[in-house]
């Protein structure tokens, strides 16, 4: 199954997309708003934001606990990912890059 991440900023929409892409029978969206999986691929403990680090929550840090929230579409073809926290990151987005 393919994977597709919607990387946006806080505050521009992003959600709205996700929602609209999640709709689509062959998009199969996270159940949780921003998972943040790939924040804590690697085991990073926060990320650095203009004011410092920040501690950042996920959905589930385990790869099984990351999968099984995806919904059960059974035409879906692609898994979406939408967690803004991504943009500030450059190992969750090395992550998703491999």
């Amino acid at each position: 199954m393919k994977r597709l991440f919607v990387i946006g900023a806080q505050r521009s929409g992003t959600s709205a997309l996700v929602d609209m892409l999640g709709s689509l029978p062959s998009v199969s969206a996270h159940v949780a708003k921003e998972p943040n999986y790939m924040l804590f691929h690697r085991r990073e403990e926060s990320y650095s934001r203009l004011n410092g680090p920040q501690p950042m929550r996920t959905y589930n840090s385990s790869l099984a606990g990351y999968e099984a929230g995806f919904q059960n579409k059974f035409e879906a073809e692609i898994k979406l990912d939408g967690s803004t926290n991504y943009l500030s990151s450059l190992s969750a987005c090395n992550a998703i890059a491999e």
